[in-house]
């Protein structure tokens, strides 16, 4: 099995980084997959700790929208962003608590799983995005 180090190299050799279905190019997709999930967990932790007791809870369809307006949106045409948009609208949990019941956990225990993934997430992203500088190439694209 090859490293990611071996794929990206032989992607840079190629000319074909930015190529749709190249090692490289489906390595940046899944770093932004790992960004939108760690985004939306460090917005709905931000927004637990500003909730007030009996507050009603905080919109789950709204830090969706930021955390995809923070990855993706920059790379989508206002087609794919609108669609988008309307996907979000049609979320059945109207809060954040609300989602975390649906998966039967607690805003307690739900912000210490966001927790460790946010901090996984942190050195992987990290790593990928290394990767691509130190072979003088941008993983933003």
């Amino acid at each position: 099995m090859d490293s990611a180090e071996e794929l990206v190299d032989r992607d840079v050799a190629a000319g074909r980084v930015r190529a749709t279905g190249t090692h490289s190019n489906n390595l940046v997709r899944v770093k932004r997959g790992i960004e939108l999930k760690r985004a939306l967990f460090q917005l709905m932790l931000a927004q637990l700790q500003q909730q007030r007791p009996g507050g009603g809870g905080v919109s789950f369809d709204g830090v969706v929208s930021m955390a995809y307006a923070a990855v993706f949106a920059r790379y989508h045409d206002k087609n794919v962003q609108s669609t988008v948009a309307d996907s979000i609208c049609a979320i059945p949990v109207k809060s954040i608590s609300d989602f975390f019941a649906t998966i039967n956990e607690t805003d307690e225990s739900a912000a210490a799983e966001m927790q460790k993934y946010i901090d996984a997430a942190n050195g992987i992203i990290s790593y990928i995005d290394e990767l691509f500088a130190s072979r003088g190439v941008s993983a933003d694209f």
